[in-house]
């Protein structure tokens, strides 16, 4: 493949179009769009492994104690929270009433997972002739206080600092 170079009139032409306040602002709102389309996907993403993870958590909440349980889900909110973070952070062109409204979506989603996975617990150990009465209580301060961790932790730390990969 040969080398070819630019001559003065084509560069000059290149600068012309990369300047071009019109498409500057053409391509600022497609890349709006696209982080939007992107944050909304991942969200979704985000509210089915949600709910994934309480399928395969029901088990888990036969077997092990409370304490156990509420400590995993803990982990899991934890996880979670930080894929969350990371996902608002990234995404700089999301707008704040987005960030608001997904931040209230998943915690309410895991809220609303939790109280299914107990009752299917809860019913799977009534069939197996188990007795285990779980309360989703706990298991959901658990989960919201390991989600929310991590956006407060940020909140506190992070805030008005240059991205690492600046310094």
């Amino acid at each position: 493949m040969a080398y070819e170079t630019w001559t003065k009139e084509e560069t000059a032409q290149a600068r012309n179009i990369l300047s071009d306040p019109a498409l500057q602002q053409k391509n600022t709102q497609y890349q709006q769009r696209a982080h939007t389309v992107l944050y909304w996907g991942l969200l979704m993403v985000l509210i089915i492994a949600n709910l994934l993870v309480a399928l395969v958590l029901v088990p888990v909440l036969i077997v092990l104690s409370p304490v156990y349980t509420a400590l995993i889900l803990f982990f899991v909110g934890a996880a979670f929270g930080l894929f969350f973070q990371l996902l608002i952070t990234d995404l700089a062109h999301v707008q704040q009433h987005q960030r608001v409204t997904a931040g209230a979506i998943i915690p309410l989603t895991a809220v609303v997972d939790i109280f299914l996975m107990t009752a299917m617990a809860n019913t799977a150990a009534a069939r197996l002739n188990i007795h285990v009465d779980i309360q989703p209580f706990w298991l959901m301060v658990s989960y919201i206080i390991a989600f929310l961790l991590p956006s407060i932790l940020s909140e506190l730390f992070v805030k008005n600092k240059a991205p690492m990969m600046m310094k």
